[in-house]
């Protein structure tokens, strides 16, 4: 944004926005090959590394899956506590957005 800025009054910034975006998305599709099998490699290192300790590392798909699976039970648990129709309202009340609350609570029901 600061070059778009710069380029005030000289370039519409429109244009000057749409070109420094294409910049970027060509300098990240032509990088973004070496950069995934860098990635990987770092997990396989890590990966190793854990297995010779002897311990299994949780990649962040399995922590997310288990919080979620964890909020699910809990709210599981208040739902049942609460009367009939009164879960909607409690639920629009928490900082959890809806969609999250009813997916961990899908997810808690698959796992139990």
């Amino acid at each position: 944004m600061a070059i778009v800025n710069e380029l005030r009054g000289r370039l519409h910034q429109g244009h000057a926005l749409a070109g420094i975006v294409y910049v970027h998305l060509r300098r990240l599709r032509e990088s973004s090959l070496t950069a995934k099998e860098t990635i990987r490699s770092r997990m396989a290192k890590a990966d190793a590394s854990e297995a010779k300790k002897g311990r299994q590392g949780f990649t962040k798909r399995q922590r997310r899956r288990e919080e979620l699976t964890a909020l699910g039970k809990r709210m599981l648990a208040v739902e049942a506590s609460l009367p009939q129709g009164e879960f909607g309202p409690w639920l629009r009340d928490q900082p959890i957005p809806c969609d999250l609350a009813l997916k961990a609570m899908r997810l808690a029901r698959a796992v139990a």
